[in-house]
């Protein structure tokens, strides 16, 4: 999670460091160090902004999070084959792929 781009996101969404830091529970200042690179947010953190709509490119870069989508993506697909239509919500696929990611790193 290095190379999140918070500055970008807040930008993007209209959300300054105080609204954010209000919706994930932590302080302004703490945001401030996650947007210059000397701090970084829990798993739990990063997945709430992903739902309130972080990219996966403001997450982790542009490369990577291309390639993190379409992993997502492919996973997801594969697991629900029966159930998901190929032009499903990217939003969702990432929640869901980072859902899973944070289900493996708790057991």
């Amino acid at each position: 999670m290095n190379s999140l781009d918070i500055a970008k996101f807040s930008s993007r969404v209209g959300l300054n460091y105080r609204e954010i830091a209000e919706k994930l529970g932590k302080t302004t200042s703490l945001i401030g160090q996650v947007a210059r690179g000397a701090s970084k947010l829990s798993y739990e953190n990063v997945a709430k902004l992903v739902e309130m709509g972080i990219t996966a490119e403001e997450l982790l870069g542009e490369e990577l999070g291309k390639s993190f989508k379409k992993r997502c993506h492919e996973e997801y697909i594969r697991e629900n084959s029966d159930s998901v239509s190929v032009n499903s919500d990217v939003k969702s696929i990432v929640i869901a792929g980072l859902q899973k990611i944070l289900d493996d790193v708790r057991r």
